[in-house]
Formats: C-alpha cells, sequence, structure tokens
C-alpha cells in the first residue's frame, strides 16, 4: 500500500512521463552525435540518401505547387495522425 501523502501528493503518471520525456530525449541526443570511423554520424547518413531518393525523383521537381503542398499536407497529417499530441491538439482545439 502506497501512504496517502505520496499517492494524493506526487502526480505518478506525470512523473512517469518527465522520465520517459528524460530518457528518449537522452537516447536521442546520443544517438545524433554517434559518429563513425567516416566522421558521418547516422543522421548524415539518413540525409544522404533522402537527398538522393528525391534527386532521382522527377516527379518531385515536376510537380506542380498546389501538388507539392498537397503531397506535404498529407505526409505529415500520415505520420502524425497516430501521435497522441496530434490527438490532444484536435481535441482542444475543438472544445
Amino acid at each position: 500500500a502506497v501512504p496517502s501523502e505520496i499517492a494524493n501528493g506526487i502526480p505518478l503518471d506525470d512523473v512517469a512521463a518527465v522520465i520517459a520525456f528524460t530518457y528518449f530525449g537522452i537516447k536521442i541526443l546520443s544517438e545524433a552525435f554517434e559518429i563513425d570511423e567516416d566522421g558521418k554520424s547516422a543522421m548524415d547518413e539518413e540525409f544522404e540518401e533522402a537527398e538522393e531518393v528525391v534527386d532521382e525523383n522527377e516527379a518531385i521537381t515536376t510537380a506542380s505547387k498546389g501538388a507539392q503542398i498537397a503531397s506535404i499536407f498529407a505526409l505529415v497529417f500520415a505520420a502524425e495522425f497516430g501521435d497522441r499530441s496530434f490527438l490532444a491538439t484536435i481535441a482542444l482545439s475543438a472544445a
């Protein structure tokens, strides 16, 4: 049994959220700063790979501005749809 001073005084879900955000923030930062023998981090390699894909794809550069904006919107919407903060933002804006 948890003493009532702790159970009522400390919001355990907030503490768990802070610990999780801190852990994942440190993990992401450590991965971002890891440099391999070539002097490139994993993020640099992914960025170069993405640039190559964009350069090879002619549809991206020949699409109209409206099509590019619609594509960007659809990609961001699809990527963020399952995110809880995105759903919370929708709920807050609807209230």
